[in-house]
């Protein structure tokens, strides 16, 4: 019984964190992906193993979009004119 109530101890804690990232992680990606023009269904990709792998590839490594796109005004180009 010990046993199990210090696995709670820790699972439970680290469970909590897992969800809190993993929510981070998925809107951040929902974001990034309006700002390259995809649609955000497009984030169901990254649940398919090796196309996750493309994926991340294409958030961390392509250029945004110029200007505005239908999901808002460019957040750099806001910077620059402020």
């Amino acid at each position: 019984n010990l046993r199990n109530g210090i696995e709670q101890l820790v699972v439970l804690p680290l469970l909590f964190l897992f969800l809190v990232f993993f929510t981070k992680m998925i809107s951040l990606s929902i974001r990034r992906l309006h700002d390259l023009g995809y649609k955000t269904i497009s984030v169901a990709l990254l649940a398919i193993p090796l196309v996750n792998l493309i994926m991340f590839l294409m958030l961390v490594s392509k250029k945004g979009m110029i200007g505005e796109n239908d999901f808002g005004a460019d957040p750099i180009c806001q910077k620059l004119t402020q």
